[in-house]
Formats: structure tokens, sequence, C-alpha cells
């Protein structure tokens, strides 16, 4: 019970981390392009997560196949937070942001098909409820002003990595512990996002200033985001962290409204609020 309950705590502070991040690199990307901001963000955040493996000292791969799992868990990552942002950079983060946290379905089916976890027919409800939002918002028509349908399929591409990416980090931690899976993958995407560079980052694509403090924040929220997600996944089960920790657009959606004053149709609002109550239902039948 006291594992579970220490799991939770931890999705919660990745659901808080994950939720902001999403609105704040929503309202940053409107003035920055989206790949400038993300690679000062990731080489940021990576500041503490050596912190973390100097002082905890997590043990190197003891197998062949943890390396090649941290290879494939850096790649997915690496899609994962590069899709998220470029979905944020086109789309409305109140669409976007439920869709790639949708991410908790392909977890929790992964999680009962390789992991042997199981779900209760709520949970199962939960999920249906999610598909149905993600069908009504991707079945919105796209207006000529209005992006948010390729917003909505970069959203997807991440919460399909997401959700793979998440089985992984169970895998993953099994040999090297909590930490060793967040400094080996999160050290793998920043050299995978700095090795893409030339062929990502056009040359005629503006350049914006960066404060430091637009990048703190956004790196503050990304390494809360992703070692609540980690470290909680090794310690208990995918299938309740996985959906707790996605449960962000609650966040997401609540500021996106609130403070950048995002307009949806009727539609959206359905598929959106239908993506967002399944989410934290499934996170709630979970526990």
């Amino acid at each position: 019970m006291f594992i579970e309950a220490e799991s939770l705590g931890f999705a919660l502070l990745s659901m808080l981390g994950w939720g902001y991040g999403d609105f704040y690199v929503k309202s940053t990307t409107r003035y920055i392009p989206f790949y400038q901001l993300l690679r000062y963000v990731q080489v940021v955040g990576l500041v503490p997560v050596l912190v973390l493996g100097i002082i905890f000292r997590p043990p190197l791969p003891s197998s062949l196949v943890t390396v090649v799992l941290i290879v494939a868990g850096g790649l997915l990552q690496f899609l994962n937070v590069f899709f998220s942002y470029k979905s944020m950079s086109v789309g409305k983060a109140s669409i976007v942001s439920p869709i790639a946290s949708s991410s908790a379905i392909v977890s929790v089916t992964l999680a009962i098909a390789i992991l042997g976890e199981r779900l209760s027919i709520m949970q199962i409800a939960c999920i249906v409820v999610v598909l149905l939002g993600i069908l009504a918002v991707a079945s919105t028509r796209a207006r000529r002003d209005d992006h948010s349908l390729a917003g909505v399929q970069y959203a997807l591409v991440s919460a399909v990595t997401g959700g793979v990416y998440s089985v992984m980090i169970k895998l993953i931690a099994q040999d090297v512990g909590a930490i060793g899976t967040l400094v080996f993958v999160r050290s793998l995407v920043v050299v995978i996002l700095f090795s893409l560079y030339p062929f990502l980052a056009n040359g005629r694509t503006r350049k914006a200033s960066l404060s430091i403090s637009t990048v703190l924040v956004a790196a503050v929220c990304g390494f809360l985001g992703f070692s609540g997600r980690i470290i909680g996944t090794s310690i208990g089960l995918v299938s309740i962290v996985a959906p707790v920790s996605s449960a962000s657009p609650a966040v997401t959606v609540m500021l996106s409204q609130i403070l950048l004053k995002e307009r949806l149709d009727r539609n959206q609002r359905i598929g959106t609020a239908l993506v967002t109550v399944g989410i934290v239902l499934l996170a709630a039948f979970s526990v």
C-alpha cells in the first residue's frame, strides 16, 4: 500500500509538471520557434538529471537487451517530446494536450499484454470514453485559419510513442533502477536532439531571443513531468502511474481557456471534454 501511494505521488507530480508545462510551451511558442525552445529546455533540464546520477550512482546496464531498450526508449522519448512541442506550436493547447495524453491508452494496453497487469470494467469504460473523445476532436473540419487538425496529427504521434515508452520505462528500470533510467534515457534524448539539428533546423527559420526565466520554467516543468513518471512507474504499476500522470490535460485545458482565451467549436468542446474526463476517471479507477 505504501509503494502504491508513493508511486501515485510521483504520478501526481508528473501530472502537474506536464499540465503547466504544456500550457507554458503553447503560450511561449507563439513567439519562439518550437525547436529552438525544445533544444534549450532539454539541455537545461538535463542538469538536475545528471546531478541525481552523480549523487545516486546508478548501475550500468547488465545486458545487451537493456542497452537496446535504452536506445529504443531514448528514440521514443525524443519522438514523444518533439511531436508534443510541434503539436503545441500549431494547434490549440486545450485540444492537442488531451490527445497527446491519451498515451495512457497505449500504456495500459501494453501493460496488460506485456507486464500482465489487469484492468477493471470501469477502467475499460474510461478508455472507450477517451477514444470517442479523440474521434470527436479529429473529426473537426480544418479551417483555412485553423491549424488544429495538424496539431491533432502530431499529438497522436506523441500519444503512441509516449505510450510505448511508458512500458519500456518499467523494463529498463528493472535493470538500472529509476535514476539510471532517467539518466540514460534523458541523456540520449539530448544527444539525438542535437545530432538531428542540421536536418530539423531550417536556416530560414526566424530566430527569437529566449529569456533565462522562460527556459528555466519550461525545463523545471519537463523535469518534474518526466522524472515523476519514470520514478513512479519504476516503483509502481504502469496501469496506475500512466493514467494519473496523463491526466495533465485537466490542468492544461483550464489554464488555456482562462489565460489564453482559446475558443472551441462544438465538436472540439465535446471531444476535449470526453478525453479529459475519461483520463481523469481512468486515473481515479486505477488507484
